[in-house]
Parts: structure tokens; C-alpha cells; sequence
């Protein structure tokens, strides 16, 4: 998920939905009286339209039956709609008609009836189709109405037309107009606003901009098309200044209401240099300016499908490059409250074993705000710092886990990172955010976030410059005594979410006072702290490296002594214990030996002449690579990566991950923690723990 703009969404990495299933064209998805049901096209020049209902809860570890429409003959993917107590099952025909079925039941499809959609004499449609209905049944004078949306037989003719029901649930004879004002070279999407409206998306005939407008089928009255990205659209239908430049598409960008219409949400495939899928959401009443990129695991050369799933939550589905379908699920979250909103931490017996949480490596250096070391003129933002963004951001955008070394600069307690423990030993080093701003921050938010849970994690203590129980106490008054858990001796894994809503774990390496609630935390095969954290750490800016080490840390977590190598496994190997919190160490950074010597000007007067003549040569080797590049850069084969260990069974119910541990945190991270929470492998904890 790395690379996304902040739109307070997560989602799940895509399964495969029926593996004996292939198509070569959209594919459509859609709830129907609490079940879910899915269509697609046989693979082919010309298919069978095929169907299946996916049961009352979409999940891909059911098996489910694939069913087809006898004798039905298409080129195009087909699409469902339902109105009242009735689902529709409808797609284009081979000689450029309109076939339909209808529902037999909530769960079934009457496969014996074909029916025939009407269209005016001579008319033929292609491309695809889409629908959506407009009102209800009190809906003004076009109660419950589906509207159609098609294309012509002339080049770009773009076409849509209304229907409704008689009392035996057939469907009246469309009459086809026109959408006004633009043309395309693909078929256009058709989505539900509410009031009875409909929205409809194209891409544009030369153009390929992506263009919106809004009908009315009571009034029969079009707001202006307006190309995404380039203005707003107000509620009263005026157009707002532009603030961007407008978005293109190769395909038919689809577009849907999600999350209870609360949310128009818009997927496109984009031309150029990056051909893969975005994604934008807005409120119903405006039109977004900017896309976000969905990851390359959405790889499809179709347009997507969606249809809202309840209690926040949409499904997307997609014919992949390999004709497989896929399935994702989308959540709608706040990312500042998503513990008390995903996990249900006020009644859940879960715990922060069976959880995920996203974390923050040197966790206060997203400011440089002193220097110190014997090679202090080193020192630079770009060998120091490791975050974008400061603590209370981080804990806004749904960080829960902080690292933290302390130093005093000038009489005040500040954030650090250097070579070693004591500034005076180390090569050079630097102080970020001030320790009281930080502590102060994790205050406020606790103070309007009674739901989440905050892990702080102190390490590198150095006696003579920051004396540790001075610091302790310090901490614990600052934070305030009624923020500070206490664990009374209980293990991590002893202790329920409900039990740590609303606090802050403070946790010091190898020292603890449980007079001002502070417990010990180690990093070790075994230990007897409240926490101790089984992780594998590799300094290194080579992601196979990076790798590697990890690949052998998890398959030691496994019980494994050996891996397929035949490789003895590093010390640490065996499952978690009770007090163990799994952490992946996910950093590509500078090797400790070389930080000071990294992105630094040539022949610096203030720095010792050998140490000029190393910092040449090895700036000359890494290309003056930041910290946050580094980070950067291996950050976006994170989410990709740790889920092809999971299908693989590398990572599983015995190893999995507690802790996401990165540099460069943000939003990103909580996205994608949020997915696996609710994914196959921690979600089955979730719904057994949560009444």
C-alpha cells in the first residue's frame, strides 16, 4: 500500500474466487439480500455468462459452484442489478440485443427463462454494459427504475436508457438515448446518487479524460460534464475552481456507491508510464481532483467491480492478467481510532499476539534539532533522520508502536539517533523531537482516543548523560499515572486489548519499575520480561538481504532448525512464547560503519582529514542515498512481499507478525495493518474473540 494518498482506506491483498473460473472481461459483483453473487464471461472470443453465489459472507476459502446460462452467447462481461425482491442478470448478445434473467430465490437464478430487453428497431450495442438503479418505490413520478448504460454501433456513441418493472418482474423495452455532450471509444459506468439521481463516468472520445455527469430520470435533466481532476462539482451542480490536472484512462473507468452511498468511488486505469489502477473517492455531492495508485497485485486490463458489503466495507472484484478473478475487501476507517473501530478493543479477548500493529523505527527523528559525536560536523538530515513526520502525526495516522532512545543536548531530554548508546563515544550522531513534545503529544491523544493502545519502547540508555531512573520518572509524570499501564507481572500475551484501551505500555530495555509502571522489555531467544521482541534486524541497503534474513528468521519462528538449505537456523529459532511479541524489522538503511560518512560534502574542514578521504570513497559507492530513500525504496515491496510469505505458508497462525516495524511510517502502514487484521490470518482470531 505504499504510495497511497490519504483516503482513510484498507483493504485486503486479492484471493482468487473460483480457481476453475476464466474470463477475458469484466467481471460484476454485487449483494443481494445479504449474499454476495457474482457473474463473468466465459473466456473467449465469445462465452458462456456464468454465475455464482458466493454465500451470505464473501470468503474465498468456501468452495463455491459455478453455474452458466444455457444456450447465452456474449463478447462482453455481463452485469447484475437488483430492484425491489428481484436480481437481474443481464448481457449483451451476440447479435447486439440484450438478454436478462431473473431470481428465482434469495440464493438462485432461474436459468429456464431467458428474457429479452427491448431496444428501439435497428439498434445494436456493445462494448459493455452497466446499470444502476434510480429512486425506489416512493421515489417520485420514476419510482424504482434501472437505468442502462451502453454503447452504440457508431464509433463513439454512448448511450443510456430507463426501465421498469411490470408486476410479473419483466423488464419494459428501453428507449436509447444519448448522453449529451461528450462521446467515447468504450462503454460508460452508471452508479446510484442519493435522491433518485444517477451518475454516470466515460472516458473521452480523444481525449481520455475521465468525464462525470449526473442524470435525473424523474425530471430527465443532466448536470455539465465535467473531467475529473480538473474541478469540483458543488452539490447545486457548479463547477469549482480547478486545482489539478485532469486524470486519463485507457479503459472504462467504473465508478460505484460504497459504504452505505456514502462514498462515490471511482477506479480507472491510467495511460502512459504508470498503466496501472487508481482509485478516488468522494462524498456524492462533489467529484475528486486526485487519484491514488492501487498496488500491482491489482493488475487487470478490465474494468473493476464493487458493491458495498455493510459496516463499512465494499468488495472489489477483477479479472487478473492470468483470467483468473479476483477479490479484495475495502475498509472504511479512521485511522486515528481504527483499534476501537477494527478490533473492538472495549470486548475483545484478543491480545497484542493475536493482532498486528504498525511501528515506528527511531520513532522521534523526523527533525534534526542538534548534533553531537566526536564527528559531529558528519551529521546531516540525510544520514539521521528515519521519519517523515513527528510523533503526534504518526499517532493520528494510526502508529502504535514507538521506538525510542533518549539523549540530553543542552540540558534538555531529546530523541536520538547515533553510532552508540553515549553520544560522547559515538562517531557522530543527532537529537530529533524534544522527549517532553512527544510524551506530551501520546497525552492528548489518549486523552480523546480511549479505544487504542500505544507501545513505547526506550533502548540505548546511556547512565552518565541520561541517568535511567531519573528518566523513568519523568516519563511516567508526564505522560500522567492514569495513561501508564501496569502489567503486575502478567506476560503480554496474558493481558486482553480491554484491558489496555485507553493506556500507554512503557517499556524500558532490561530495567523496570513497577512503582511508576514501567515494565521490561528485551530482544532475546528467551527471556522473562513483559515483552521481549523476536525480530531480525539487518543493516543493510540490499533488499535480497534484507530478505533473506527475514526468510530465515520466520522459518526458524516455525519450530524449523534447518531451512531447505540444509542452513542451521540463527539463535531464536522456535515458536513464540507467551511474552513474545513477533517484530518485523523491515529497514533498508545505512550500515552503522558508514552513517557519518554518508551524504556528506567532500573535504569538510571540520572533520578529521581520514575521515574525509573514507566519507569521499564511500559517497562515491552509495550515490549519497538518504535514510528515508533508502527506506522509501524498500518500503514498497513490504505489503507484496510479506503476503507472498503468507500464501506460501513461510508466515502462519504460529509466526505471523505483531509488529510491523518501519521507517518512514505513516498512513500507509496502518492501511495495510488494518487488511491483515481483517484478513485470512489474524481475522479468524478477530470474529472468534469478538462477541
Amino acid at each position: 500500500m505504499v504510495g497511497l494518498k490519504a483516503q482513510s482506506l484498507s483493504f485486503t491483498a486479492p484471493q482468487v474466487l473460483l480457481p476453475q473460473v476464466h474470463s477475458d472481461q469484466a467481471v460484476d459483483i454485487t449483494r443481494f439480500k445479504q449474499g454476495f453473487f457474482l457473474t463473468w464471461k466465459n473466456r473467449g472470443i465469445v462465452g458462456t455468462v456464468g454465475f455464482a453465489y458466493l454465500g451470505q459472507g464473501y470468503d474465498t476459502g468456501i468452495e463455491h459452484q459455478p453455474l452458466f446460462v444455457p444456450s447465452s452467447v456474449t463478447a462482453f462481461g455481463p452485469v447484475w442489478r437488483w430492484l425491489g425482491s428481484r436480481l437481474y442478470l443481464l448481457w449483451i448478445t451476440e447479435a447486439g440485443g440484450i438478454d436478462y434473467l431473473m431470481s428465482a430465490s434469495d440464493t438462485a437464478m432461474d436459468t429456464t427463462h431467458i428474457h429479452h430487453l427491448g431496444l428501439p428497431d435497428g439498434v445494436r450495442v456493445s462494448k459493455g454494459i452497466s446499470a444502476a438503479l434510480a429512486g425506489t418505490a416512493s421515489d417520485g413520478p420514476v419510482p424504482g427504475s434501472i437505468v442502462i448504460a451502453v454503447h452504440g454501433a457508431s464509433k463513439e456513441a454512448i448511450l443510456f436508457g430507463v426501465t421498469q418493472p411490470g408486476s410479473d418482474g419483466l423488464l419494459q423495452p428501453l428507449t436509447l438515448s444519448s448522453i449529451p455532450g461528450k462521446g467515447s471509444m468504450d462503454y460508460p459506468f452508471v452508479a446510484s446518487l442519493p435522491g433518485g439521481a444517477v451518475r454516470f463516468a466515460w472516458r473521452g472520445g480523444r481525449d481520455n479524460q475521465v468525464y462525470s455527469a449526473d442524470y435525473t430520470p424523474s425530471t430527465g435533466k443532466w448536470s455539465s460534464p465535467v473531467a475529473l481532476g480538473s474541478a469540483a462539482v458543488t452539490a447545486s451542480g457548479s463547477a469549482a475552481a480547478s486545482t489539478g490536472g485532469a486524470i486519463q484512462t485507457g479503459k472504462a473507468p467504473a465508478i460505484f456507491e460504497v459504504f452505505g452511498t456514502q462514498r462515490m468511488f471511482y477506479v480507472w486505469r491510467s495511460i502512459g508510464t504508470d498503466p496501472g489502477l487508481h482509485y478516488a473517492t468522494a462524498a456524492p455531492e462533489s467529484l475528486p481532483f486526485e487519484g491514488s495508485s492501487l498496488p500491482s497485485v491489482y493488475a487487470t486490463d478490465w474494468p473493476v467491480a464493487m458493491c458495498d458489503a455493510g459496516a463499512g466495507k465494499c468488495i472489489l472484484a477483477f479479472t487478473g492478467k492470468d483470467n483468473h478473478i479476483y477479490a479484495s475487501a475495502f475498509f472504511n476507517y479512521d485511522p486515528s481510532k481504527w483499534m476501537e473501530s477494527i478490533l473492538h478493543s472495549s470486548t475483545s479477548t484478543l491480545t497484542l499476539k493475536d493482532i498486528v500493529i504498525p511501528g515506528s523505527h527511531d520513532a522521534g527523528m523526523s527533525v534534526l534539532s542538534g548534533v553531537g559525536g566526536t564527528q559531529s560536523g558528519t551529521i546531516n538530515p540525510c544520514n539521521t533522520l528515519t521519519q517523515a513526520i513527528p510523533i503526534k502525526t504518526q499517532l493520528q495516522e494510526g502508529l502504535r508502536m514507538f521506538d525510542l532512545r533518549v539523549g540530553n543536548y543542552n540540558g534538555v531530554l531529546y530523541t536520538k539517533h547515533a553510532s552508540s548508546d553515549c553520544m560522547a563515544d559515538a562517531i557522530g550522531g543527532g537529537y530529533g523531537e524534544r522527549l517532553c513534545d512527544v510524551l506530551q503529544a501520546i497525552h492528548d491523544f489518549l486523552d480523546s482516543h480511549h479505544g487504542e493502545v500505544i507501545l513505547l519502547s526506550f533502548s540505548h540508555f546511556c547512565e552518565q548523560e541520561t541517568p535511567v531512573r531519573a528518566l523513568a520518572d519523568s516519563i511516567t509524570t508526564t505522560l500522567g499515572v492514569a495513561y501508564v499501564f501496569r502489567s503486575s507481572g502478567r506476560p503480554i500475551g496474558k493481558i486482553p486489548l480491554k484491558q489496555l484501551a485507553g493506556k500507554v505500555l512503557v517499556t524500558f530495555e532490561h530495567f523496570e519499575d513497577a512503582s511508576l509502571g514501567i515494565d521490561s522489555c528485551t530482544i532475546a531467544a528467551r527471556s522473562g520480561a513483559f515483552i521481549n521482541f523476536r525480530r531480525e534486524y539487518a543493516a543493510t541497503d540490499e533488499l535480497d538481504k534484507l530478505l533473506g534474513r527475514q526468510e530465515s528468521f520466520f522459518r526458524g519462528l516455525s519450530g524449523s532448525n534447518t531451512d531447505p538449505a540444509g542452513t542451521t537456523q540463527p539463535a531464536g529459532s522456535g515458536r513464540p512464547a507467551s511474552n513474545d511479541l513477533v517484530r518485523l524489522d523491515w529497514q533498508l538503511t545505512q550500515s552503522p560503519d558508514e552513517a557519518a560518512m554518508i551524504c556528506n560534502d567532500f573535504q569538510n574542514e571540520n572533520v578529521n582529514p581520514l575521515i574525509n578521504g573514507a566519507m569521499s570513497l564511500t559517497n562515491v559507492l552509495r550515490k549519497h542515498k538518504r535514510i528515508i530513500d533508502l527506506a522509501a525504496s524498500g518500503n514498497k515491496y513490504l505489503p507484496q512481499q510479506l503476503q507472498t510469505w503468507i500464501n506460501s505458508g513461510l508466515i502462519n497462525q504460529h509466526n505471523k507478525p505483531n509488529i510491523l516495524y518501519v521507517d518512514v511510517a505513516g498512513r500507509w502502514i496502518t492501511d495495510y495493518c488494518v487488511g491483515l487484521n481483517l484478513g485470512n490470518l489474524y481475522g479468524s482470531a478477530l470474529h472468534e474473540n469478538n462477541p
